[in-house]
């Protein structure tokens, strides 16, 4: 029965992102999105079986998007939903980190040279792939 429902969440979280990121048309709550992600990750746990397309291995959504790509030499990362300060600290080891609140929407980076924009981007997939927000760029 549990593999049943996990494959059964994947399928439905990944049609409520879709909906969220890519037509900005949410199809639940922030609250119940989550209520079902927590459920999904701790039958995961339970069980062992994860999907590769399951919305628990991913940050955001494949964007559908003609946009250009760029890589990003430093990941933009995401801390998921933590509120404890003892996981922000394992987060940091051995790295320089830049700590930010999350609001839900768009992660972008905007990089100036010089006082001007050069070049805005948002986090797609891992935080190292990153799209163009503009065409102008």
């Amino acid at each position: 029965m549990s593999v049943k429902r996990i494959k059964n969440l994947v399928k439905q979280l990944n049609e409520y992102r879709h909906a969220y990121y890519n037509q900005d048309a949410p199809l639940v709550s922030d609250a119940e999105y989550d209520r079902l992600f927590d459920e999904l990750k701790e039958l995961e746990e339970q069980t062992g079986f994860i999907l590769s397309n399951s919305p628990t291995q991913t940050v955001g959504y494949y964007p559908v998007s003609e946009l250009a790509k760029v890589t990003h030499p430093i990941p933009l990362l995401s801390l998921e939903k933590t509120k404890l300060i003892s996981e922000l600290l394992d987060f940091m080891k051995g790295q320089e980190v830049l700590f930010m609140l999350k609001l839900d929407g768009l992660t972008t980076k905007l990089i100036y040279e010089d006082g001007r924009l050069i070049l805005p981007v948002e986090m797609v997939k891992w935080g190292k792939i990153l799209h163009t927000i503009s065409r102008h760029f």
